[in-house]
């Protein structure tokens, strides 16, 4: 989980970037895929997909909460 706010907060902030520059949507998008492509590994993927997993069993729960009302 760390790892993957800590990519987040990464791209979010710029990268790298010493002071305030203005960047191109490109920039940031390759920053996004560098950052994707780094959490790749198997245990990583592991956790997104169980996180997924459970955020959509949340939905559906909170689905069918709302329905029954």
């Amino acid at each position: 989980d760390k790892k993957i706010a800590n990519k987040l907060a990464y791209v979010m902030a710029g990268g790298d970037l010493s002071e305030a520059t203005l960047v191109s949507e490109q920039y940031l998008l390759d920053l996004e895929r560098e950052a994707f492509l780094s959490l790749t590994g198997e245990k990583t993927s592991l956790l997104c997909s169980n996180i997924v997993q459970t955020e959509f069993l949340k939905s559906q729960m909170h689905f069918t909460k709302s329905t029954m009302l």
